[in-house]
């Protein structure tokens, strides 16, 4: 089972006698190079580097690669080969190959160098679109204005040009998030959530602690309502959701502060 995999991973590697792993950096916090021998090259991604995998693969003598890239653009277009001066973990690399990518503002012009901007990757590896979404497709691909007959896609981060041509990552421009390398939208638990009887309003945030990341929800009751439990708010989100985007907590609050821009 993937339990019991993740449970002796270092075992499972060197049973396997891997080369090259490649993996979010959440796994590869549990991978100790000194246990499995056979390991040469490391490519990290889906989450940002930390500090500490860095540290211990450094360490251990391991060439260290940082990849970018959604699934819809096949995964890894911004690459970089980490060494001991890289000491921002929002660097995420630079593109290669046949990789575009471009920093746009709303209008989808290029915005000066530094300047933050959302980033959209060109190139033959941007795939077709969502099968059966053609409003998800209309929303995130586009025709490329500097490539006349192909195709870009918003990946929906926030990015600026830095020095040498490499990307430093600023966040989301939306509400989505990546959890242990999973993309989650944190609109749509909220949502779930306020549809649990007795609930009047819900936040959800990501939070990182002692280097593991996780969901936290916390929501308001209606007036007059009776104290939800916090069993009872999870087995109904578990009936309704996936368990990997159900908040790992989650706290009733008073109430919820809302700004007039609804955030």
């Amino acid at each position: 089972s993937k339990e019991a995999t993740f449970d002796d991973i270092n075992g499972v590697l060197r049973r396997l006698s891997v080369n090259v792993v490649m993996a979010t950096p959440t796994v590869l916090s549990l991978v100790e190079p000194s246990e499995v021998p056979s390991i040469d090259t490391i490519g990290s991604g889906g989450e940002m580097l930390t500090v500490v995998v860095r540290d211990r693969v450094l360490k251990a003598g391991l060439k260290l690669g940082n990849i970018y890239g959604p699934t819809e653009t096949t995964v890894c277009c911004v690459f970089d080969e980490v060494d001991e001066t890289m000491t921002d973990p929002t660097i995420i690399g630079r593109p290669y190959g046949e990789n575009r990518v471009y920093i746009l503002d709303d209008e989808l012009r290029m915005v000066p160098h530094g300047a933050v901007g959302t980033l959209w990757i060109a190139g033959p590896q941007v795939s077709k679109g969502y099968l059966g979404r053609p409003d998800l497709t209309e929303a995130s691909f586009r025709p490329d204005p500097f490539f006349p007959g192909e195709r870009m896609y918003n990946s929906g981060d926030l990015c600026a040009w830095v020095e040498r041509g490499f990307l430093k990552c600023y966040g989301r421009a939306d509400q989505q998030v990546k959890i242990r390398g999973q993309r989650i939208e944190i609109l749509e638990i909220e949502m779930a959530i306020t549809r649990v009887p007795d609930v009047f309003n819900a936040c959800v945030v990501k939070r990182v602690k002692d280097g593991r990341e996780d969901l936290v929800g916390f929501y308001s009751l209606k007036v007059r309502s009776t104290l939800l439990s916090r069993v009872c708010l999870f087995s109904s989100l578990l009936l309704n959701q996936p368990h990997v985007v159900t908040p790992d907590g989650v706290d009733v609050e008073r109430r919820i502060v809302q700004a007039i821009s609804g955030s």
